[in-house]
């Protein structure tokens, strides 16, 4: 299944929950996480509702998480550098890595089911 997230609502996140950037936490396990499974080094962001938003570049099986200390969720985002204004981004739940499999640009990446 393709998700599409409006970079709009991406930027609407980013704004309410902050765009503060971070290090990358390959070894965090509860929060809101994202993988790269593209096969290409990207991009990428991960911003739970109650933790702070981490950022970084990632190779194909590497994973970035925000904590999150309340199931409220998050949204993740990929790009393909840190100045693109253009990505794709998803909601996701706590504690679920969302997953991409497919990188194309203006939110129509495939990505995978949660589980």
């Amino acid at each position: 299944m393709i998700q599409i997230f409006s970079p709009r609502a991406a930027l609407a996140a980013a704004l309410i929950f902050g765009a503060g950037g971070g290090a990358v936490h390959a070894g965090q396990t509860h929060g809101v996480c994202v993988e790269n499974r593209t096969g290409q080094r990207m991009y990428f962001a991960a911003q739970s509702e109650t933790g702070p938003r981490r950022t970084g570049w990632l190779s194909h099986g590497q994973r970035l998480c925000s904590p999150a200390d309340r199931a409220q969720g998050g949204v993740v985002s990929v790009f393909t550098d840190p100045g693109a204004l253009e990505g794709c981004s998803r909601l996701s739940g706590v504690d679920q890595t969302q997953t991409i499999l497919q990188y194309a640009n203006v939110d129509r990446c495939l990505w995978a089911e949660p589980g």
